[in-house]
């Protein structure tokens, strides 16, 4: 652990000298004639707990001794605290009708710090060459702390009706141990820290002969994130009596006699890190020359990822257990919130559970207190090392049929993917044989397009083309991961395959002062089409089938969930796209002339051949995750010199999440509609205040599992509104 934290500290250290130089190095060689700055500040809240969230940034260019010498640079702050409510219930089948299998409410409270920092330097060698280094920085700490109030392994009681369950209470605190050596934490919460850095290359040359143009980039990228020292407590009440019954919007509620907290009994404490670390290497040329009254382009490209995922598990037995706090003496907070899950707070209440402050300060390493196991199934099989390498090439030819009126361009990419992996195995609670391979994947992938303009303005095209999707790289390993705090096992499949699509589309588009209007329509097919996979109802059963050998995560009657890709044998999607925007400013009344509207209509159905799922049921038409029927975004602004309005709507129907072994297990997102406003006022040149406001219909994200009539998640984030200025400093 100490290990991890002094690697934390050394890149912090690095990162905000990294910053200072990239920042101190353009302000102390530059003529103060030729720098521009620009700062900008924000600050607000997010209702309705009245949360304060804020960011700061400061951009500029200049000049550094010669005009053909740039440098550009920006850095940005942001801080911000937030809660967010969910609810989420688990429906099982069972006679004679379905119920819920797990019940959960959660509360997150969680404050988010980010540091970005970046800067390019531009040398311009004449006209024709130029060459571009760029550099980025983004250091962000998440603390957060989670109350858990879950009701699992839910059975029917016999004799009680259809109303009446017994189930296992289960109230559980998350927060963060302590980090030596480290700046305090943010009141105990638990650190999920990200640092990308990158560092990118470019030039761009044109030939003296005016018909070559050639390009050119390298890149390197960075990418860590740490959790170290995750704590768990819980406590649990088996074998309780649960009421159950649905409310407006088909919303679950159970309830349970008041218990006495005495009657809790020690279930578990957890202790978990983890850390991911990435890193990409990327080279790109590309070169343009007018060839047989044509363009013609080459391109290659290149890519390395190296990815490495470990984790820590330890379970933490508390010695001379009797004389162990006990739930009802512990510190506890009264979660009972009227504002909870959007003002339902008088129903849905988690109630009292372990304060995150007492759970922050447990010393699980005292060996006079308490003796560690590690927890060998949980982290052993979730980590793994993995290598893969991108090769791209391209070639690409474009003619002019008919000067400025029809044009043809033909081309074709090619693709090469190799990926490699090392990942362990677990049997019973023994490290087992490590599983390594190799895996080759190549394309050939032709393209067609045809655009054609009419006198009268109007642009008509049709394109064909094909391309290869790959699924990520933690899809397609033998990994698995899983959260006895979520009920969650994530899993990947080695034999996932990627997926080929054909498209063709066609559409016309005509601009006009500043106006413009098109529709199109296109059709997509796919083999071994990628979809996302979840069984909400995961058994044990299940587990010692997908995973054989391995100790199941999964206790005997509980009901977790399965999450993972698959592959269906063909899919195909029709969509058809209307975009249009227009601006009142030909008018003659001067109250109507700034009004300007935008709209965007998609409508989209679909179909796909028979699928096998994974616990070989067979189902003949799946729903495909992320496409929804309709979706609308529409905008209207009124803008002048000094000050203007925009209101952004978005609508979109209900769309499928994750598909599962049969419908009833499909989960779908319901139809949702969001609104957000912007405004801006300039009250000088260089002196602008601006407001923004999201979510201002407190939208929630609503999941429901099969139907709408079995509500699977609820979530509020809360409306966000900021109010800010901008200053630009005179030339």
């Amino acid at each position: 652990m100490r290990r991890i934290v002094k690697k934390m500290e050394n890149t912090l250290c690095r990162l905000i000298g990294t910053v200072l130089l990239t920042l101190a190095l353009p302000l102390s060689v530059t003529a103060q004639e030729s720098t521009r700055l620009n700062l900008s500040a924000t600050g607000g809240i997010i209702a309705p707990r009245l949360h304060p969230i804020g960011e700061v940034s400061l951009c500029g260019n200049s000049t550094l001794f010669t005009p053909r010498l740039q440098v550009g640079y920006h850095l940005s702050y942001q801080d911000g605290k937030q809660t967010d409510d969910e609810m989420r219930a688990t429906w099982v089948t069972g006679l004679p009708r379905r119920y819920i299998g797990n019940y959960q409410l959660r509360q997150t409270v969680s404050r988010r710090m980010g540091l970005s920092a970046g800067s390019t330097l531009r040398w311009v060698i004449s006209e024709r060459d130029r060459i571009d280094l760029r550099g980025t920085l983004k250091l962000q700490d998440t603390w957060d702390q989670r109350y858990h109030l879950g009701i699992n392994n839910i059975v029917p009681l016999e004799g009680k009706g259809h109303t009446t369950y017994s189930g296992e209470l289960e109230r559980l605190t998350r927060a963060g141990g302590a980090l030596s050596g480290r700046f305090p934490s943010w009141e105990g919460g638990r650190l999920k820290q990200k640092v990308t850095g990158a560092l990118a290359l470019s030039g761009n040359h044109r030939l003296p002969s005016s018909t070559v143009h050639l390009s050119w980039s390298i890149d390197h990228l960075r990418h860590e994130e740490d959790c170290p020292n995750e704590q768990v407590v819980a406590h649990h009440l088996p074998d309780t009596e649960i009421r159950a019954e649905i409310r407006e919007e088909h919303l679950p509620h159970l309830s349970y006699d008041e218990i006495s907290e005495s009657s809790y009994g020690f279930r578990k404490i957890s202790e978990k890190s983890t850390h991911l670390g990435e890193r990409s290497y990327g080279a790109k040329t590309e070169l343009n020359a007018k060839v047989a009254e044509g363009q013609l382009t080459l391109l290659l490209s290149g890519r390395r990822l190296e990815a490495s995922e470990s984790d820590t598990s330890d379970k933490v037995h508390p010695l001379l257990s009797a004389h162990f706090p006990t739930f009802a003496s512990m510190p506890k907070r009264d979660l009972t919130d009227a504002s909870y899950l959007g003002g339902r707070g008088v129903l849905y209440s988690l109630g009292p559970l372990v304060d995150h402050r007492y759970v922050h300060d447990l010393d699980t390493w005292d060996e006079q207190s308490f003796s560690r196991t590690p927890n060998i199934p949980s982290y052993l099989p979730a980590s793994f090392d993995v290598v893969t390498e991108l090769a791209d090439g391209l070639v690409e030819w474009h003619k002019d049929l008919l000067p400025d009126r029809l044009s043809l361009t033909l081309g074709s990419s090619i693709k090469g993917y190799r990926l490699s992996f090392l990942c362990h195995t677990v049997v019973e609670n023994r490290a087992g044989e490590d599983v390594s391979d190799t895996k080759h994947y190549f394309a050939l992938l032709p393209y067609l397009t045809l655009d054609y303009k009419t006198e009268s303005g109007w642009l008509a095209y049709l394109s064909l083309s094909s391309d290869q999707v790959l699924a990520p790289y933690r899809a397609m390993i033998p990994y698995n991961k899983h959260s006895s705090t979520d009920h969650t096992v994530e899993m990947g499949l080695r034999g996932l395959r990627p997926e080929y699509r054909l498209s063709a589309s066609t559409g016309v588009r005509k601009e006009w002062k500043g106006n413009h209007i098109s529709a199109s329509l296109d059709w997509v097919g796919s083999r071994d089409y990628l979809y996302r996979y979840v069984d909400p109802d995961f058994t044990q059963e299940d587990f010692g089938e997908l995973i054989p050998r391995q100790k199941s995560a999964v206790p005997t009657d509980g009901h977790w969930s399965l999450e993972t890709m698959a592959n269906a044998p063909f899919a195909q999607t029709l969509g058809l796209t209307i975009e249009a925007s227009y601006r009142l400013s030909h008018l003659s009344s001067s109250l109507l002339r700034p009004i300007g509207v935008r709209m965007e209509y998609r409508l989209t159905g679909w179909d796909t051949s028979s699928v096998e799922t994974l616990q070989h049921a067979r189902r003949e038409r799946i729903p495909l995750p992320g496409i929804g029927h309709h979706r609308l975004s529409s905008a209207i602004d009124y803008s002048t010199e000094l000050w203007g309005v925009t209101i952004t709507g978005d609508y979109a129907s209900d769309r499928c999440v994750s598909v599962g072994e049969s419908a009833l297990d499909d989960l779908y997102e319901s139809s949702s509609l969001r609104l957000s406003i912007e405004a801006n006022a300039k009250l000088s040149a260089h002196f602008s205040f601006i407001f923004r406001g999201d979510n201002l219909l407190n939208t929630p994200t609503r999941l429901y599992q099969g139907s709408g009539d079995f509500l699977y998640r609820l979530a509020y984030e809360g409306p966000r509104l900021t109010l800010g200025f901008s200053y630009t400093l005179p030339d």
